[in-house]
């Protein structure tokens, strides 16, 4: 692959496996080779948003190139503790929020009933969409772990295992939030069933 640092014309190659990373820079006018070896790979060790596509050692190789080519090394953007703790932030945002939509839904849902509180609803396309979706995302967990239709499920299972752990721990609590909506649903038609 052929890329520029700071204008000057490189040659290279990204590289990586399960849990090792690696780039390689040649500097054709300068008779100059790079290369760097890291013993992690993950999914967030990425330039990202920008350039998904790069990964730590291209940012330590070019930043090496630059020094020795006296040029400003440039901006690194975010770090890799920085990145994690972007995306644990967002995870445990979201963690909490599917806990706290869980647990008050199973308090509406399972509380005590009565004639007045019923309102005698029929079955809308928005409840039973709602109950849908909350199962959707177990189903669609099950059918990626044991099936190869998409492959880089597979390979995020090896690259990220903690976070697809997250993925299905938070699927099961949807389908338990599911669950106990269709709990609700239920106890809903007996109670209309039994005032008509």
């Amino acid at each position: 692959m052929t890329d520029h640092i700071n204008g000057l014309p490189v040659i290279g190659q990204p590289g990586g496996s399960i849990g090792f990373q690696a780039q390689t820079y040649i500097v054709p006018e300068q008779q100059l080779g790079v290369i760097v070896f890291a013993n992690v790979l993950d999914a967030i060790d990425a330039a990202w948003p920008n350039k998904t596509h790069l990964i730590t050692t291209t940012h330590i190789a070019s930043g090496i190139i630059n020094i020795l080519d006296e040029q400003p090394i440039g901006g690194s953007g975010l770090s890799i503790s920085q990145k994690y703790w972007v995306v644990n932030g967002l995870l445990f945002i979201l963690s909490v929020w599917l806990l706290y939509t869980t647990f008050r839904t199973a308090k509406r849902c399972l509380g005590p009933w009565s004639p007045d509180n019923s309102n005698h609803t029929k079955i809308s396309i928005k409840v039973m969409s709602r109950i849908i979706l909350n199962f959707a995302g177990l189903f669609l967990v099950l059918m990626l772990s044991m099936t190869q239709v998409v492959p880089v499920w597979h390979i995020a299972t090896i690259y990220q295992p903690d976070l697809i752990l997250w993925l299905k721990i938070m699927t099961v609590l949807m389908a338990l939030k599911g669950s106990v909506e269709m709990t609700r649903l239920v106890r809903t038609i007996g109670i209309d069933t039994n005032y008509k």
